[in-house]
């Protein structure tokens, strides 16, 4: 970092410091001893010996989830940040996490750790005096290694190995969770194995996608997800379910854990009789990806979305893959209306712009883009029209689509404009050229005459 920043950094350290105080009342940790915690399960019983007060820490947050206060022991007591002190704690943190120096490889959660480690440090034994900024440059060059994560995604199979952009789809074999429980389980309770057992079951033969970053490990993990994100939502746009309405697909790894989970408990006279479960209503429970599936797939949508996270992006691939993100979540949700509002809001967002009519100029838009004659294109228009209404009337009046006429042909005209789109991802520079060129070729007929047209 510039030396002006380090000195500036390390100065509002040492002012915070002095500003440590005492925890207040109101932030006092009260343990739960309502009747209803009793009921729940205990896998451990840790007491006062188990706990290392010197790592222990006490943040305060409000309603957003921000953290307000921050406390730490220190002889004995319970001290350390609050209100405005902590607010230029934040501040701080911030600026140096945008820093060039530390913006791509460290985070600011990492940051405003090493900041309360240092606080902590200096309260218990000021004399060992140290610059703040020192002690975060060895804690970050330590920190800043080679990460590799492997996301779950339910129900997906692959025969094959292939990328799509920089994450890499591949399998968790069966090697890999032998050689796990091998190390996990050397020493084990037949409860852990219980579990693990379980964890066998949700990951061997499910697809991953997988990244490597460089950061510290918080970092790195969250830009792994993102940049699985991307990938996973081109993806998604080859998926069976993508242009039936009727069907969803659990392809995120945050739903590992719930597929197959819809429950319900059978009671009888207040005991459990009987557990239920099944797969969850109209979900896709299987999607494999072999190597001709594969080809066939890259020839259509892959290789273009590849080419696209690839590449260093203009504004209109920018606004693209924004749009295709948006509309491959669709695939996510079970619900018609929600699934609905995912769709029209990406085709909102590519094929109109600000400050215009969006419903007529989003349907003659679409339009246009179907072949002739001019009798199907009038017909898609009017399908959008009632389309657009539905999905209205459930963003704006909370009325669920009942009606589903026209809803499938829909679904798979949206999905075949998005992937035509994408194929000719290079064609436009910018968002206002891509629609210019649309209204352009809907003006370009030849002039209207009433030559040869009979009375009305």
């Amino acid at each position: 970092m510039h030396e002006k920043a380090v000195e500036a950094y390390d100065s509002i350290l040492r002012e915070l410091l002095s500003q440590v105080t005492e925890r207040l009342p109101e932030h006092e940790f009260r343990p739960d001893d309502t009747p209803t915690a009793d009921d729940r399960p205990v896998a451990k019983v840790i007491g006062s010996n188990d706990i290392d007060l010197s790592s222990f820490r006490q943040n305060v947050t409000d309603y957003t989830g921000q953290n307000t206060a921050c406390y730490f022991v220190a002889a004995g007591r319970m001290v350390g940040l609050h209100g405005a002190s902590h607010r230029l704690l934040d501040r701080t943190v911030s600026r140096i996490a945008n820093d060039p120096e530390y913006r791509d490889v460290v985070g600011s959660k990492f940051i405003y750790d090493r900041a309360v480690d240092w606080l902590q440090q200096m309260t218990v034994t000021p004399q060992q005096e140290s610059a703040f900024t020192t002690i975060l440059s060895a804690a970050a060059a330590a920190a800043v290694e080679d990460h590799e994560f492997w996301f779950p995604l339910p129900v997906l199979r692959v025969d094959v190995t292939f990328a799509i952009g920089p994450v890499a789809f591949t399998r968790i074999t069966k090697a890999m969770m032998d050689d796990l429980e091998s190390r996990a389980l050397s020493n084990s309770t037949p409860e852990e194995k219980f579990g693990f057992a379980r964890w066998r079951a949700l990951l061997q033969g499910t697809a991953a996608a997988s990244v490597a970053v460089r950061a510290e490990a918080f970092l790195a993990r969250q830009r792994a997800e993102e940049i699985v994100e991307r990938s996973v939502s081109i993806l998604r746009l080859a998926c069976p379910a993508i242009m039936n309405m009727h069907m969803w697909a659990p392809l995120r790894s945050e739903f590992l854990d719930h597929v197959g989970t819809a429950t319900a408990l059978q009671i009888k006279c207040g005991s459990i009789i009987g557990i239920q479960t099944g797969m969850p209503e109209q979900m896709l429970s299987h999607w494999t990806i072999n190597q001709a599936e594969l080809e066939r797939q890259s020839k259509r949508i892959w290789r273009a979305g590849h080419e696209l996270l690839a590449a260093t992006r203009n504004e209109f691939q920018e606004e693209l893959i924004s749009a295709l993100f948006q509309y491959s979540r669709s695939v996510l949700k079970s619900d018609i209306s929600e699934r609905l509002m995912y769709v029209i809001s990406a085709l909102e967002a590519l094929f109109t712009k600000k400050g215009e009519a969006i419903g007529q100029n989003l349907s003659e838009r679409l339009a246009i883009l179907k072949p002739p004659p001019a009798a199907d294109r009038i017909a898609f228009k009017r399908l959008v029209d009632r389309i657009y209404d539905h999905r209205s009337a459930f963003v704006h009046g909370a009325k669920s689509v009942s009606e589903t006429e026209g809803l499938e042909q829909f679904m798979i005209d949206a999905w075949t404009i998005f992937v035509f789109v994408l194929n000719n991802h290079s064609k436009w520079q910018t968002k206002a050229e891509f629609l210019a060129s649309l209204d352009q070729h809907k003006f370009s007929a030849s002039t209207f005459t009433t030559r040869g047209m009979g009375a009305g």
